[in-house]
């Protein structure tokens, strides 16, 4: 390899750091926006792909990176994430440290990778992801409304037996304590309860 290269990949900006084959030194960083006219601009500013090899680390965005330098001839490699080698006490993280370690790392063999999947297999997985995320909001949403029928049920029951206390004393405390549901109570546990007709519409 005539040049190693990583990118600490963002949704706006990429910070690529570099190193030459052989030697030591600082890895030379550069930040660059996150867009393909920019991304081709660097390749060509670091030679062209021949003799390069780039890796960054597997995330939220996805594997169209790795397609995009594949398609222009550059080796890719795709870290993971949770396999990058991490020393005891190091716990400052930047952009610029972060790829300059991964690029040192990247030189020195000491990185795991993962297989890019195909197109269609990451589209599967992120509608996987999107019904696992869709059938938790929907657990929490029936607990929560689990938790407030229960609680306002319990209201109710309480001042029921405290109204029948109240009667056995001859106290007027029965009708008021009956009221004990106030309207925002009732309306509360009917929306809980009740369909929205707009969602049937």
């Amino acid at each position: 390899m005539r040049l190693w290269v990583s990118l600490d990949v963002h949704k706006l900006s990429i910070v690529a750091a570099t190193l030459p084959a052989t030697g030591g030194g600082q890895p030379e960083v550069q930040r660059i926006e996150t867009t393909v006219k920019a991304i081709r601009r660097l390749i060509d500013k670091l030679g062209g792909p021949d003799g390069l090899a780039v890796c960054y680390e597997a995330g939220p965005g996805g594997f169209e990176l790795y397609r995009l330098l594949t398609r222009l001839g550059v080796r890719c490699d795709v870290v993971a994430p949770s396999l990058i080698p991490v020393r005891a006490g190091d716990r400052v993280k930047t952009d610029r440290r972060d790829a300059k370690k991964l690029v040192t790392l990247y030189r020195g063999g000491l990185l795991r990778f993962v297989q890019p999947p195909t197109p269609e297999t990451e589209g599967l997985r992120d509608l996987l992801r999107c019904r696992d995320d869709l059938r938790g909001a929907r657990t929490a949403a029936r607990h929560r409304v689990s938790k407030q029928l229960c609680a306002t049920a319990g209201s109710t029951a309480r001042a029921s037996t405290s109204g029948r206390s109240s009667t056995a004393t001859g106290s007027p405390a029965s009708s008021s304590m009956s009221r004990s549901r106030t309207p925002l109570a009732q309306a509360t546990s009917d929306e809980a309860v009740l369909p929205d007709p707009r969602i049937s519409e």
